[in-house]
Protein backbone atom coordinates (compact mmCIF):
# COMPACT_ATOMS: atom_id res chain seq x y z
CA UNK A 1 0.00 0.00 0.00
CA UNK A 2 2.82 2.83 0.91
CA UNK A 3 4.53 1.94 -2.57
CA UNK A 4 0.84 2.60 -4.46
CA UNK A 5 0.91 5.70 -2.20
CA UNK A 6 4.27 6.67 -3.50
CA UNK A 7 3.56 5.75 -6.98
CA UNK A 8 0.17 7.67 -6.99
CA UNK A 9 1.65 10.83 -5.20
CA UNK A 10 4.49 11.07 -8.23
CA UNK A 11 1.82 10.37 -10.87
CA UNK A 12 0.10 13.83 -9.43
CA UNK A 13 3.20 15.87 -8.97
CA UNK A 14 4.29 14.88 -12.27
CA UNK A 15 0.51 16.08 -13.94
CA UNK A 16 0.90 19.11 -11.46
CA UNK A 17 4.59 20.08 -12.82
CA UNK A 18 3.26 19.52 -16.74
CA UNK A 19 0.31 21.98 -15.80
CA UNK A 20 -2.41 18.80 -17.06
CA UNK A 21 -4.21 21.63 -19.85
CA UNK A 22 -5.78 19.62 -22.84
CA UNK A 23 -3.46 20.56 -26.39
CA UNK A 24 -5.52 21.75 -28.83
CA UNK A 25 -5.33 21.18 -32.64
CA UNK A 26 -3.41 23.92 -34.14
CA UNK A 27 -0.64 23.00 -31.57
CA UNK A 28 -0.78 19.32 -31.98
CA UNK A 29 -0.30 20.30 -35.50
CA UNK A 30 2.81 21.73 -34.54
CA UNK A 31 4.52 18.44 -32.11
CA UNK A 32 2.81 20.04 -29.13
CA UNK A 33 1.81 17.65 -26.45
CA UNK A 34 1.42 19.47 -23.20
CA UNK A 35 2.57 23.01 -21.48
CA UNK A 36 4.27 24.54 -18.49
CA UNK A 37 3.36 27.80 -17.38
CA UNK A 38 5.95 29.48 -15.25
CA UNK A 39 6.44 33.37 -13.94
CA UNK A 40 8.82 35.68 -15.92
CA UNK A 41 9.46 39.53 -15.44
CA UNK A 42 5.62 40.05 -14.42
CA UNK A 43 3.94 37.98 -17.30
CA UNK A 44 4.38 34.02 -18.08
CA UNK A 45 6.44 32.07 -20.05
CA UNK A 46 4.34 29.22 -21.45
CA UNK A 47 7.02 26.28 -22.49
CA UNK A 48 5.71 23.98 -25.87
CA UNK A 49 6.49 20.21 -24.83
CA UNK A 50 6.62 17.61 -27.27
CA UNK A 51 6.68 14.17 -27.35
CA UNK A 52 8.98 12.79 -24.74
CA UNK A 53 8.87 15.90 -23.02
CA UNK A 54 11.35 18.58 -25.40
CA UNK A 55 10.75 21.44 -25.83
CA UNK A 56 9.48 22.87 -29.31
CA UNK A 57 8.89 26.29 -28.62
CA UNK A 58 8.24 28.87 -25.90
CA UNK A 59 5.42 31.60 -25.63
CA UNK A 60 6.16 34.55 -23.66
CA UNK A 61 3.41 36.47 -22.22
CA UNK A 62 2.90 39.77 -21.07
CA UNK A 63 -0.48 42.21 -20.50
CA UNK A 64 -0.25 45.57 -21.40
CA UNK A 65 -2.81 48.34 -20.15
CA UNK A 66 -5.18 47.36 -23.22
CA UNK A 67 -2.84 44.34 -25.48
CA UNK A 68 -0.97 41.42 -25.15
CA UNK A 69 1.82 41.11 -26.22
CA UNK A 70 3.14 37.68 -27.26
CA UNK A 71 6.87 36.52 -28.55
CA UNK A 72 6.86 33.37 -29.78
CA UNK A 73 10.05 30.87 -30.51
CA UNK A 74 10.51 27.78 -31.90
CA UNK A 75 14.30 26.36 -31.84
CA UNK A 76 15.59 27.09 -35.55
CA UNK A 77 12.01 28.42 -36.97
CA UNK A 78 9.81 31.20 -36.63
CA UNK A 79 11.00 34.37 -34.12
CA UNK A 80 7.43 36.18 -33.68
CA UNK A 81 6.66 39.32 -31.39
CA UNK A 82 2.68 39.44 -31.55
CA UNK A 83 0.64 41.95 -29.94
CA UNK A 84 -3.41 41.85 -29.61
CA UNK A 85 -4.76 45.33 -29.00
CA UNK A 86 -8.35 43.63 -27.94
CA UNK A 87 -9.97 47.01 -27.43
CA UNK A 88 -9.46 48.33 -31.04
CA UNK A 89 -9.62 44.76 -32.55
CA UNK A 90 -6.22 44.98 -34.10
CA UNK A 91 -3.32 42.43 -34.62
CA UNK A 92 0.05 43.13 -35.16
CA UNK A 93 2.96 40.55 -36.10
CA UNK A 94 6.69 41.32 -36.34
CA UNK A 95 9.02 39.11 -37.73
CA UNK A 96 11.77 39.43 -35.22
CA UNK A 97 14.68 37.96 -37.54
CA UNK A 98 14.02 39.26 -40.86
CA UNK A 99 11.85 42.87 -39.70
CA UNK A 100 8.80 42.27 -41.62
CA UNK A 101 5.55 43.20 -40.47
CA UNK A 102 2.24 43.17 -41.12
CA UNK A 103 -1.34 44.12 -39.35
CA UNK A 104 -5.23 42.40 -39.02
CA UNK A 105 -7.97 43.51 -37.48
CA UNK A 106 -11.38 41.59 -36.30
CA UNK A 107 -13.24 43.70 -38.74
CA UNK A 108 -16.00 42.32 -41.28
CA UNK A 109 -15.70 43.09 -44.82
CA UNK A 110 -12.89 43.88 -47.54
CA UNK A 111 -10.25 45.15 -45.00
CA UNK A 112 -10.64 41.83 -42.87
CA UNK A 113 -9.69 39.95 -46.22
CA UNK A 114 -7.27 42.00 -47.69
CA UNK A 115 -5.13 41.89 -44.12
CA UNK A 116 -5.59 37.88 -43.95
CA UNK A 117 -3.79 37.27 -47.67
CA UNK A 118 -0.69 39.35 -46.40
CA UNK A 119 2.24 36.85 -47.48
CA UNK A 120 3.74 37.34 -43.79
CA UNK A 121 0.31 36.15 -42.02
CA UNK A 122 -0.32 33.67 -44.81
CA UNK A 123 3.67 32.42 -43.88
CA UNK A 124 3.15 32.04 -40.12
CA UNK A 125 -0.47 31.62 -40.01
CA UNK A 126 0.13 28.39 -38.17
CA UNK A 127 2.12 29.48 -35.73
CA UNK A 128 0.16 32.27 -34.97
CA UNK A 129 -3.47 29.99 -34.41
CA UNK A 130 -0.83 28.32 -32.38
CA UNK A 131 0.15 30.98 -30.53
CA UNK A 132 -3.38 32.07 -29.63
CA UNK A 133 -4.61 28.23 -29.11
CA UNK A 134 -2.10 27.73 -26.66
CA UNK A 135 -3.15 31.63 -24.56
CA UNK A 136 -6.78 30.16 -24.37
CA UNK A 137 -5.62 25.96 -23.52
CA UNK A 138 -3.68 28.06 -20.49
CA UNK A 139 -6.46 30.14 -19.76
CA UNK A 140 -3.70 33.24 -19.64
CA UNK A 141 -6.37 34.94 -22.22
CA UNK A 142 -8.95 35.96 -19.43
CA UNK A 143 -6.36 37.35 -17.18
CA UNK A 144 -7.70 41.15 -16.26
CA UNK A 145 -9.33 40.99 -19.51
CA UNK A 146 -12.82 40.74 -18.75
CA UNK A 147 -12.57 43.56 -15.69
CA UNK A 148 -10.49 45.90 -18.49
CA UNK A 149 -13.03 45.04 -21.13
CA UNK A 150 -16.33 45.24 -19.24
CA UNK A 151 -15.55 48.19 -16.74
CA UNK A 152 -17.58 45.60 -13.95
CA UNK A 153 -16.64 43.19 -11.81
CA UNK A 154 -17.77 39.42 -12.82
CA UNK A 155 -17.61 36.83 -9.49
CA UNK A 156 -17.16 33.78 -11.80
CA UNK A 157 -17.91 31.26 -14.48
CA UNK A 158 -21.76 30.35 -14.07
CA UNK A 159 -23.36 26.69 -13.49
CA UNK A 160 -23.97 24.74 -17.10
CA UNK A 161 -27.56 24.68 -16.39
CA UNK A 162 -28.00 28.29 -17.43
CA UNK A 163 -27.49 27.46 -20.97
CA UNK A 164 -30.80 25.56 -20.88
CA UNK A 165 -33.03 27.57 -23.27
CA UNK A 166 -37.13 27.68 -21.95
CA UNK A 167 -40.18 28.25 -25.15
CA UNK A 168 -42.08 31.14 -24.73
CA UNK A 169 -45.16 29.53 -23.06
CA UNK A 170 -43.28 27.23 -20.79
CA UNK A 171 -44.10 29.14 -17.54
CA UNK A 172 -47.45 30.20 -18.95
CA UNK A 173 -49.43 28.34 -15.54
CA UNK A 174 -46.87 30.10 -13.31
CA UNK A 175 -47.69 33.77 -14.72
CA UNK A 176 -43.69 33.69 -15.74
CA UNK A 177 -42.96 34.38 -19.08
CA UNK A 178 -39.49 35.26 -21.46
CA UNK A 179 -41.01 38.50 -22.07
CA UNK A 180 -38.66 40.47 -19.78
CA UNK A 181 -35.63 43.36 -20.67
CA UNK A 182 -33.08 42.27 -23.12
CA UNK A 183 -29.55 41.95 -21.83
CA UNK A 184 -26.14 41.92 -23.90
CA UNK A 185 -23.25 39.79 -22.99
CA UNK A 186 -20.18 40.69 -24.44
CA UNK A 187 -16.64 39.19 -24.73
CA UNK A 188 -13.40 38.99 -25.86
CA UNK A 189 -11.16 35.97 -25.74
CA UNK A 190 -8.07 34.28 -27.81
CA UNK A 191 -10.58 31.59 -29.18
CA UNK A 192 -14.00 32.45 -30.85
CA UNK A 193 -15.56 29.29 -29.26
CA UNK A 194 -13.96 30.64 -25.63
CA UNK A 195 -15.26 34.21 -26.91
CA UNK A 196 -18.91 33.16 -27.15
CA UNK A 197 -19.40 30.86 -24.17
CA UNK A 198 -17.92 33.99 -22.51
CA UNK A 199 -20.38 36.52 -23.39
CA UNK A 200 -23.29 33.96 -22.82
CA UNK A 201 -21.81 33.47 -19.39
CA UNK A 202 -22.16 38.21 -19.31
CA UNK A 203 -25.51 37.50 -20.35
CA UNK A 204 -26.60 35.32 -18.20
CA UNK A 205 -25.19 36.92 -15.37
CA UNK A 206 -27.17 39.90 -16.56
CA UNK A 207 -30.91 38.47 -17.34
CA UNK A 208 -30.24 36.04 -13.76
CA UNK A 209 -33.14 37.71 -11.36
CA UNK A 210 -35.77 36.38 -8.82
CA UNK A 211 -37.77 34.14 -11.47
CA UNK A 212 -34.99 32.66 -13.77
CA UNK A 213 -31.46 31.57 -13.16
CA UNK A 214 -30.23 33.39 -16.30
CA UNK A 215 -32.03 34.06 -19.56
CA UNK A 216 -34.70 31.95 -20.55
CA UNK A 217 -34.17 32.94 -24.36
CA UNK A 218 -30.32 33.54 -26.24
CA UNK A 219 -29.63 34.55 -29.64
CA UNK A 220 -27.04 32.87 -31.68
CA UNK A 221 -23.47 34.42 -30.83
CA UNK A 222 -22.11 36.65 -33.34
CA UNK A 223 -18.61 37.55 -33.13
CA UNK A 224 -15.56 39.21 -34.91
CA UNK A 225 -12.21 38.17 -35.13
CA UNK A 226 -8.85 39.17 -35.60
CA UNK A 227 -7.03 35.96 -37.93
CA UNK A 228 -9.57 33.47 -38.66
CA UNK A 229 -11.24 32.19 -35.33
CA UNK A 230 -8.66 34.11 -33.38
CA UNK A 231 -8.51 37.03 -31.09
CA UNK A 232 -12.09 37.78 -31.12
CA UNK A 233 -14.86 40.51 -29.53
CA UNK A 234 -18.13 39.15 -29.80
CA UNK A 235 -22.01 39.46 -28.07
CA UNK A 236 -24.44 37.78 -27.30
CA UNK A 237 -28.44 38.59 -26.62
CA UNK A 238 -30.42 37.41 -24.40
CA UNK A 239 -34.26 37.89 -22.74
CA UNK A 240 -34.88 37.74 -19.15
CA UNK A 241 -38.16 36.12 -17.55
CA UNK A 242 -40.58 38.04 -15.97
CA UNK A 243 -44.01 37.53 -13.75
CA UNK A 244 -47.14 38.72 -15.13
CA UNK A 245 -50.11 38.31 -12.82
CA UNK A 246 -52.72 36.03 -14.35
CA UNK A 247 -55.58 38.27 -16.24
CA UNK A 248 -59.00 36.46 -14.46
CA UNK A 249 -62.90 38.60 -14.23
CA UNK A 250 -63.84 39.97 -11.31
CA UNK A 251 -65.41 37.35 -9.00
CA UNK A 252 -68.88 37.60 -8.32
CA UNK A 253 -70.30 39.35 -5.55
CA UNK A 254 -71.18 36.86 -2.97
CA UNK A 255 -74.44 36.73 -0.84
CA UNK A 256 -77.85 35.05 -2.48
CA UNK A 257 -78.16 31.65 -0.44
CA UNK A 258 -76.74 32.18 2.63
CA UNK A 259 -73.87 29.48 1.92
CA UNK A 260 -71.59 32.02 0.81
CA UNK A 261 -69.16 34.55 1.91
CA UNK A 262 -70.87 36.17 5.29
CA UNK A 263 -73.64 33.33 5.34
CA UNK A 264 -73.63 31.12 9.02
CA UNK A 265 -70.89 33.89 10.36
CA UNK A 266 -68.76 30.70 9.73
CA UNK A 267 -65.93 32.59 8.23
CA UNK A 268 -64.39 32.56 4.82
CA UNK A 269 -63.94 28.83 3.18
CA UNK A 270 -61.62 30.47 0.19
CA UNK A 271 -64.27 29.60 -2.85
CA UNK A 272 -64.46 31.45 -5.76
CA UNK A 273 -66.66 34.40 -4.48
CA UNK A 274 -66.28 34.71 -0.96
CA UNK A 275 -65.19 37.78 0.39
CA UNK A 276 -62.08 37.95 2.17
CA UNK A 277 -59.36 40.39 3.72
CA UNK A 278 -56.01 40.69 2.52
CA UNK A 279 -54.33 38.91 5.69
CA UNK A 280 -56.73 35.84 4.81
CA UNK A 281 -55.89 35.73 1.08
CA UNK A 282 -52.31 35.08 2.62
CA UNK A 283 -52.89 33.05 6.08
CA UNK A 284 -55.63 31.75 5.36
CA UNK A 285 -56.35 30.93 1.59
CA UNK A 286 -52.34 30.96 0.78
CA UNK A 287 -53.13 32.89 -2.43
CA UNK A 288 -52.05 36.56 -3.24
CA UNK A 289 -53.44 39.81 -3.25
CA UNK A 290 -53.24 42.11 -6.62
CA UNK A 291 -55.48 44.58 -7.01
CA UNK A 292 -58.98 44.48 -5.16
CA UNK A 293 -58.78 40.49 -6.15
CA UNK A 294 -57.19 37.31 -4.10
CA UNK A 295 -55.99 35.02 -6.48
CA UNK A 296 -55.89 31.27 -5.07
CA UNK A 297 -53.71 28.50 -6.79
Amino acid sequence: MKQLQIVLCGLVLALFAAGAWAVGPKARERGVESYSVADQDRGKLVSLKGNGGQEVGQLAVHQLKNSLVLELTEPGGAHLSIEWSFTVGRLSVKDLDSGESAQSFAAPGARAKKAHEDPLLLRYRGQIEMAFETLHDVGLDKIQLGASFHKRVRTGRQSEGLMRLFSKDEFADSGITCTGRRARGTNIAATRSGCCEGATDDANWQCWNAYCTGCCSLLSCDAVCALGDYACSCGVTGTSCEYTPPTQPPPPVGGGGGGGGFGGGGGSSCREGDLVTPDECVSSCHGFVSGDYCYVG
